[in-house]
């Protein structure tokens, strides 16, 4: 949440000449509902199922960049499905970093009705909660407030090079 994936998972797909998929908007298109109205009206158990299912038909795709929510990948299913289907990258930000990206808002249902103080407290379960999870991934990378979404590609890029050739 507030990592930049889905700016920073757009361009990379321009870049790599690749289909973008973001399973956030798929989990939408698929109900109907916002994200937030699919979590007030069924619950959070509900929301996931939907989102395997979105992860699933996302994989199943070729030559796709696909944006995971951030609690995607705590799923066991979700991290075997994205792991088989291409490299992992984790983005990660400073919980402060998180807080000012998306605290104005209080559109995200793990976040709705928090003050500032109980979201950074929030925010910082989540990361822990998740951080076995995260810590899977292939490539793991910062996203820094003073890099344009172009410079984090370029640079996730090259990491990505990297971990080809150590293959």
């Amino acid at each position: 949440m507030g990592t930049g994936k889905t700016q920073i998972g757009r361009v990379l797909a321009i870049r790599m000449r690749r289909v973008f998929i973001d399973t956030d908007s798929l989990i939408e298109d698929s109900v109907g509902k916002a994200i937030s109205d699919i979590f007030a009206e069924e619950g959070e158990e509900r929301f996931r199922q939907i989102e395997q299912e979105c992860v699933s038909k996302a994989t199943s795709r070729t030559n796709a960049v696909i944006a995971l929510g951030g609690g995607a990948i705590a799923n066991e299913k979700n991290l075997k499905m994205i792991s088989r289907a291409g490299v992992v990258v984790t983005l990660e930000a400073s919980i402060e970093t998180i807080l000012n990206r998306v605290g104005r808002r209080d559109n995200r249902p793990l976040l709705a009705g928090l003050n500032r103080d109980q979201k950074h407290t929030r925010i910082s379960e989540l990361l822990k909660a998740r951080a076995p999870f995260y810590s899977r991934a292939d490539i793991r990378m910062k996203t820094l407030d003073k890099d344009t979404p172009e410079a984090t590609v370029g640079k996730l890029i090259r990491q990505m090079e990297r971990w080809c050739e150590d293959r």
